[in-house]
């Protein structure tokens, strides 16, 4: 799965368009949002409410996983768990 596949997962997960333009830009009227303005994969700041939203889902194993990823500053391995289990949620799988 690419970057902007995974994000579009997770912005479905989010509750779509509405969801990231309210979230994350101040001018969202003028605002169309497109693949390339998801920024789960490069801040905190948009993964970490994910990570509030989609926790209670995890197995415990996949809690501490992504504990550790926090703990340790590597969004890169958060993006890639969360972005899978927003697929399996998206695809019922």
């Amino acid at each position: 799965m690419t970057i902007e596949e995974r994000n579009n997962y997770i912005c479905t997960y989010m509750g779509g368009e509405e969801y990231i333009l309210n979230k994350h830009f101040s001018n969202k009227k003028s605002k169309s949002l497109t693949l390339n303005d998801l920024k789960f994969h490069e801040s905190w700041d948009w993964m970490i409410p994910v990570w509030k939203k989609i926790r209670f889902d995890l197995s415990p194993t996949m809690v501490i996983f992504a504990i550790n990823c926090i703990d340790d500053d590597n969004i890169n391995e958060l993006h890639t768990l969360l972005s899978n289990i927003c697929y399996q949620k998206y695809t019922n799988k």
